[in-house]
C-alpha cells in the first residue's frame, strides 16, 4: 500500500527579465524560502552593479542538527577532542 501527500518544501519562483534578457528580479512563494526576493541592477555595459536579497531566512533551518564543537591537537597526527 502506498500513501501520498503534499510535498513539504513546495515553492514557486517567479523570474523577471529586462528587455535585454537579463534577470532583474526573482520572488519565491512557499517552501523554506517563502517571500525571499532578489533584485539585480546592471550598468549600460551589462555589468552587475547591485544584487540585493530581501527576507532571506537566517541560521539553519528547522531540524538541522547543530555542528559539533571540536579541539584538534596536532601531535603525532591529529587528535580530535569533542567539546560538549
Amino acid at each position: 500500500m502506498a500513501l501520498s501527500g503534499p510535498a513539504l518544501a513546495q515553492e514557486t519562483v517567479t523570474y523577471q527579465y529586462d528587455a535585454l534578457g537579463r534577470l532583474v528580479r526573482s520572488d519565491v512563494a512557499g517552501g523554506p524560502n517563502n517571500q525571499v526576493q532578489t533584485s539585480i541592477a546592471y550598468d549600460p555595459a551589462s555589468n552587475r552593479t547591485n544584487y540585493a536579497v530581501a527576507n532571506a531566512p537566517t541560521g539553519p533551518g528547522p531540524g538541522t542538527p547543530p555542528k559539533p564543537k571540536l579541539i584538534v591537537v596536532p601531535l603525532n597526527g591529529f587528535t580530535i577532542i569533542p567539546i560538549k
